[in-house]
């Protein structure tokens, strides 16, 4: 992620905009001066709520404070009419995920309370995607609850961690024999690197606002969505595999490219002790999915051939730096380097029911100066489209920069998605080089 941060802004990375961010509300009275007391209980409980960075530089050092001061966003909206409280609620929480933090003093996340009646009220915490992953939202929501109940008399405190960050952290080191396994694998699997892109971006618009970020959504026929989980139960295999081998098989079908790329990402926890998952920190991994599946395959043994792919992957994963070492030998010399040239496509994991919380921005202010060639095409491939599935709430997104991507574009992708989702779990037999696409 560094490197991602660096190569946007390596003057200060920590003007380069992304956050994590969740949402919560509490139906009982919320007094201001404890709720400043439990959220201070909760930085004081993670570390990584007390990092702050000594150096910015290209290789960072980060220490653990003792303590840092934290500031909650208050907001009484009880004598707001209601027809504008909606409105001021929706831009004070905007305004909250989009905070930029200094990422030498901390803390590199905030708090914010807002009041809509006497038992009514939102809650709601944003953090550095550096020193949080999707999961720690939750944690932090949750955990600043049974503090502030516990306060309040109406339950019982904080349990002790059963984990330390830094026993998690040491937990997910590789001895040399599994380095050199993992080089190997990933060495194999993503050269030669991908050069082309299957969403061709529009770069020379004068129009075009490097900033700029839109979604983009179709629907999920609910007959589709239920077929989705039978097929995944007969198949033995998880939903998200059937997601994203319909998303393999579509850009397979579009581009003609028999090798296809996809990036996604997991919560990097599941090589964690006992109590890894109560813990804030950044612990998500990125993962690349390179298959290479003939447009003769049958929509069947492509999702077999994409469920083998995500299990040596798995098994495989490994940090980014090990991974683009393993992918460019010219690594070091060609730093910064971010993730975004190790895959075709992206595919956000995990994210199969009607978002309520841990939404995440990934908005990047406009750069200081027009950027250079090389830059701009790192932007667009930052904002390139990207697909999340909500399978519960019965739609297929993309979110890109509009002003690069021709929302005709992605309507047209976000269209064909669907339809191989469809043909997928209703004719897996045909072939996908036969596949009628919008």
């Amino acid at each position: 992620m560094w490197e991602l941060l660096y190569a946007f802004s390596p003057t200060d990375p920590g003007r380069t905009i992304y956050n994590v961010f969740a949402i919560t509300t509490w139906d009982f009275p919320v007094d201001r001066d404890q709720f400043q007391a439990a959220v201070d209980e909760v930085m004081r409980r993670h570390d990584a709520l007390r990092i702050v960075f000594t150096d910015t530089s290209l290789d960072p050092r980060i220490v653990v404070a003792p303590e840092v001061d934290t500031t909650i966003t208050f907001a009484d909206l009880t004598g707001v009419p209601e027809s504008r409280r909606a409105f001021m609620q929706s831009s004070l929480l905007a305004y909250e995920r989009a905070r930029v933090y200094d990422l030498r003093t901390g803390p590199l996340w905030r708090a914010s309370l807002v009041r809509l009646g006497e038992s009514q009220h939102v809650v709601a915490v944003t953090m550095n995607h550096v020193i949080s992953d999707g999961r720690s939202t939750d944690v932090f929501l949750r955990d600043l609850r049974t503090a502030y109940l516990a306060r309040a008399g109406q339950g019982p405190p904080l349990p002790p961690l059963r984990l330390s960050y830094s026993a998690a952290q040491a937990a997910l080191a590789l001895d040399e024999a599994q380095l050199r396994q993992r080089h190997e694998y990933w060495r194999r699997s993503l050269t030669p690197l991908p050069t082309e892109w299957p969403y061709p971006p529009v770069l020379d618009d004068p129009g075009l606002d490097a900033s700029a970020e839109g979604d983009l959504a179709v629907p999920i026929p609910a007959d589709v969505a239920a077929k989705v989980r039978a097929f995944a139960r007969r198949h033995r295999t998880t939903p998200f595999v059937l997601l994203l081998a319909a998303y393999r098989i579509m850009l397979g079908a579009r581009t003609g490219w028999t090798r296809v790329v996809i990036g996604s990402a997991s919560t990097g926890r599941e090589a964690l002790p006992a109590g890894g998952d109560d813990l804030i920190g950044q612990f998500s991994q990125n993962t690349y999915l390179s298959s290479t599946i003939d447009l003769t395959t049958s929509l069947s043994d492509a999702v077999v051939a994409v469920r083998s792919c995500v299990y040596e992957a798995m098994r495989n994963q490994a940090s980014f730096w090990e991974i683009a070492r393993a992918a460019n030998p010219d690594f070091e010399a060609m730093r910064p380097w971010p993730f975004l040239h190790l895959y075709h496509a992206w595919m956000h994991g995990a994210a199969f029911a009607v978002p309520q919380s841990g939404q995440r921005l990934t908005r990047m202010p406009p750069p200081p100066v027009p950027p250079d060639e090389a830059l701009l095409r790192l932007w667009a491939k930052r904002l390139a489209p990207g697909l999340t599935v909500h399978l519960e709430g019965g739609s297929a997104v993309m979110g890109c920069n509009p002003t690069m991507y021709p929302p005709s574009l992605v309507r047209e992708a976000l269209q064909a998605y669907v339809a191989v989702l469809a043909a997928l779990v209703t004719d897996p037999d045909q072939r996908i080089g036969d596949l009628k696409l919008p």
